[in-house]
């Protein structure tokens, strides 16, 4: 997606960028045309203090390898992202004040950045018809059957299973989550890449 990207913002320059976090191919083209940048990590502040918190005691707590997950293929790609987004303006986090307050604070206060708290996000439709609409105008014709599925299930009984984009799972591994999903008698829809 970077030269579809490059194109639209060179061609009609934004007054600024809210991206997610990992995408750090972004931030050239917004150096370059002085465009300001926000990371949207969709984590909350806990997490991101964590993380955090690791990278700044790794004398103390020894090897960052130790944490990372053997057969690991993304060390680089994370490593990139993270070096990028020091750069970033400020963040925008799925979260709410009241919910950690302390981590809010803690993460603002070392990072040196704000995180402006704009979640929950996945609330953002909040009537049922809205609800009930949201991708359907996405999702091709031939995924009607989903839909079919879940107008047959009560309001808010399936459970939606999905790692994202990055999350690359050996066969086994696989075979033994969709062995839980199946016998755990929860309706599911998983989103496998």
């Amino acid at each position: 997606m970077q030269p579809e990207f490059d194109q639209v913002v060179r061609s009609e320059p934004p007054d600024a960028i809210v991206s997610d976090l990992l995408l750090s191919w972004i931030a050239p083209v917004a150096n370059e045309l002085n465009i300001p940048r926000y990371a949207f990590p969709g984590t909350g502040c806990f997490p991101l203090s964590v993380e955090l918190s690791i990278l700044m005691n790794r004398a103390q707590i020894g090897s960052v390898d130790e944490f990372i997950v053997p057969g690991e293929k993304s060390k680089e790609f994370f490593d990139r992202a993270r070096k990028v987004n020091l750069s970033t303006v400020d963040l925008v986090v799925n979260s709410f004040s009241d919910l950690e307050p302390a981590y809010a604070e803690y993460y603002q206060r070392v990072m040196g950045k704000r995180a402006w708290m704009v979640g929950p996000v996945s609330l953002c439709n909040q009537e049922p018809s809205d609800m009930v609409e949201r991708g359907r105008g996405v999702i091709p014709p031939e995924a009607g059957q989903i839909f079919q599925f879940l107008d047959n299930k009560p309001t808010g009984s399936v459970l939606y299973v999905c790692f994202g984009s990055l999350c690359q799972f050996p066969l086994a591994q696989l075979k033994e989550i969709g062995f839980g999903l199946g016998t755990s008698n929860v309706p599911f829809i998983w989103d496998v890449k």
